[in-house]
């Protein structure tokens, strides 16, 4: 437990406080746009990378989680959506093959979950739209274009990047 908690200090999820124990550090506002900044940035990335990568295997579990998400049934169900959302984006990242980049990716999806959680699924047509702009980006791994893969990221990323802002930290610009 101890070596968890100093692991958690080194992260910068908790801080020692002499004579109190630990104390959880909230993210400030800056900090969350910072995560969300490096997260489009990296997606596109990997987006890039992976369709000169991806193998058919890997292009075909990507469709069957496409496949998942465009389930009506599951638009209800705003873990099964978070859920499909994250092995559909760390699988383009494992498509890569790159470890580094693999890893920079879990650590900043860690992150992430730090200010967006499940109730970016809140409603049926956010899923529909998060699912659209997945399909754009399955359409360019599956031509193994590079420069199609990181666009359709890029408007995918815009638009996450545009509900983060709106759903959690309340504002739809970043100031």
């Amino acid at each position: 437990v101890r070596e968890a908690l100093i692991e958690l200090q080194n992260e910068g999820y908790i801080r020692f406080v002499r004579g109190r124990g630990f104390q959880v550090l909230e993210l400030t506002r800056q900090e969350a746009l910072d995560i969300v900044e490096m997260r489009r940035e990296i997606e596109m990335f990997g987006a890039g990378l992976a369709a000169e990568r991806i193998t058919d295997e890997q292009l075909q579990e990507l469709e069957k989680i496409q496949q998942e998400m465009m389930d009506e049934d599951k638009h209800h169900d705003s873990r099964e959506m978070y859920r499909l959302d994250y092995a559909f984006h760390q699988l383009i990242f494992q498509a890569t093959g790159n470890s580094w980049l693999i890893q920079m990716n879990v650590k900043l999806r860690e992150n992430f979950l730090r200010i967006e959680t499940q109730g970016a699924f809140k409603t049926p047509q956010v899923a529909k739209q998060v699912f659209h702009e997945h399909g754009r980006i399955l359409a360019a791994l599956q031509k193994r274009s590079p420069v199609l893969a990181r666009s359709a990221m890029k408007r995918h990323m815009n638009q996450t990047y545009e509900r983060t802002l709106e759903n959690v930290l309340g504002t739809g610009k970043r100031e």
